[in-house]
Formats: structure tokens, sequence, C-alpha cells
């Protein structure tokens, strides 16, 4: 589903209204911490995840042991994890196919479709402070602005390695009446307006927008 993260807010005389947007994409459909494959899939193979340390046990038909196994997988990485019978997949690719071979004999396949990663909540700080809509600030208390990405945690559970992301660039707007009349790029999460606000006033417009960001803990 699509997400609208927005925060507006009317602010008196001598103040000025700040917005922040953000279209974002959940997927709802995510793996548990830990999965289990069955090759070959009778039904509709499960979706992996692009990029991400994806863990499942493996359960051949009429294979009691894995251990004379050899497993690839061909759009993506695969190897051992920690715990015993634990296989680590890791996508690179829109669809990754698994193959089991004993020896060079291969005995069981499967495709499987990759998915993006769930997008994370943006959330935006003021001098420390997060914002709130039902509040006004002056002026002043906007020369540091911060926006993190954070992953809400009935999404979060459903994965074995935390998902941490981090906002790598923001845009900045200042407009008046419609027309922008300043702009400025910042990398990295944290803004600070002290300069870009030297011309606003009441009734201006600041929009904060995130423009990329990226995972921090990602293979």
């Amino acid at each position: 589903m699509y997400v609208n993260d927005l925060f507006s807010v009317s602010l008196m005389k001598n103040l000025i209204i700040i917005f922040i947007f953000k279209t974002i994409l959940f997927t709802c459909s995510v793996l548990h911490a830990q999965s289990m494959l069955v090759l070959p899939y009778k039904e509709k193979p499960m979706p992996l995840y692009l990029n991400y340390e994806n863990e499942v046990v493996f359960n051949i038909e009429n294979r009691s042991s894995l251990d004379n196994l050899r497993f690839e997988a061909e759009g993506g990485e695969i190897y051992k994890g920690a715990k015993a019978g634990v296989f680590i997949i890791i996508p690179k690719d829109k669809e990754v196919v698994i193959r089991a071979y004993e020896g060079e004999k291969l005995i069981a396949e499967s495709k499987h479709e990759v998915r993006t990663l769930p997008m994370p909540e943006f959330k935006l700080f003021l001098d420390d402070f997060e914002y709130n809509p039902k509040q006004t600030f002056l002026k002043e208390h906007l020369d540091t602005v911060q926006v993190k990405a954070e992953v809400a945690l009935e999404i979060q559970e459903y994965f074995s390695k935390k998902l941490e992301f981090q906002v790598s660039e923001i845009e900045v707007f200042l407009l008046r009446n419609n027309h922008t009349i300043k702009e400025e790029t910042f990398k990295g999460a944290v803004a600070d307006l002290t300069e870009f606000l030297t011309p606003a006033s009441s009734g201006d417009l600041l929009i904060i927008e995130v423009k990329t960001f990226t995972r921090i803990n990602s293979k």
C-alpha cells in the first residue's frame, strides 16, 4: 500500500509554515525470521528480498539429510549461516533460481521472485525535537533540521536482521506565493538552515524533501 507521510502546520505572524511530504511504499507480505524452502515447490515459491540476508532452511523431498548436497543460487549469493541447517540467500537480481546438487547431479530446483525491502518511515526533527504538527515554531527553532528513516516495529519483527536506513540527501525549498525563492540540496540527513532562512518572512512555505536514502547494514 502507498502511504503519504504528510507533516504540516499553519504558523502565526512572524512564523513560517513547515511542510514535509514523502510518498513511501510498504511491502506487507514479508518473510518471517526464518523460512522453510521446500525443493521442489509444488505451490508458488515464496519471495526473497533484494540485497537482504534471507535466512532459510531447506527441506528436500525424500532427503533426511542435506550433508552431501551442494546449493547454488543463480541471481544471488548463497552460503551456510551461523546456525546449523540455516542457509543465507542474498538476491542480486529480480529473480533467484536455487539449485541443489548431489555431486554433479541436479536433484532439485526452484525459482523465486525477488522483492524490494519495505521502505522506512521518515521523521522530522527540529533541533533534536521530533516535529509535532500540533505545535508552532519560531523561525529561530529551525536552525537545524534532521530527517530520520525508521522501520515500523510491526514490519521489523518479521526480519531476522535489523533493517537500518539512513537519509543521504535532502532538498529544501522556500516558497512565497507559490513561487520558489530559494532552494538548496544538503548531503546527509541534517540541514543547517540558519543562512537558508535569512530571507524567510511570515506566510512563506518551507518544503523539506527526502531525495535519497540507503540501507546502512546491507551486504
